[in-house]
């Protein structure tokens, strides 16, 4: 379960932003994020520089620390 902020908009920077975690309330991750199936064929000529993989996400912690560069390949097939 991640935790989301109900003063959080998508408007407010973080610096903007209060954190205050007593209003924050327990959701499942599939209410905050969904899977795309979206495919394109030349990831590279669309602009699309970077994607994150599954390997980039560490165990309990669900902020994106690092990705991958499409140039390079991707490391998964769906």
């Amino acid at each position: 379960m991640m935790i989301r902020n109900p003063l959080a908009s998508s408007h407010t920077s973080t610096a903007e932003m209060k954190i205050a975690r007593e209003t924050w309330s327990l959701v499942r991750f599939g209410e905050v994020a969904k899977l795309s199936k979206t495919r394109i064929a030349d990831p590279v000529a669309e602009g699309i520089e970077h994607y994150v993989g599954i390997e980039h996400i560490e165990p309990e912690d669900l902020r994106i620390r690092s990705w991958g560069l499409v140039a390079d390949g991707t490391t998964f097939t769906n």
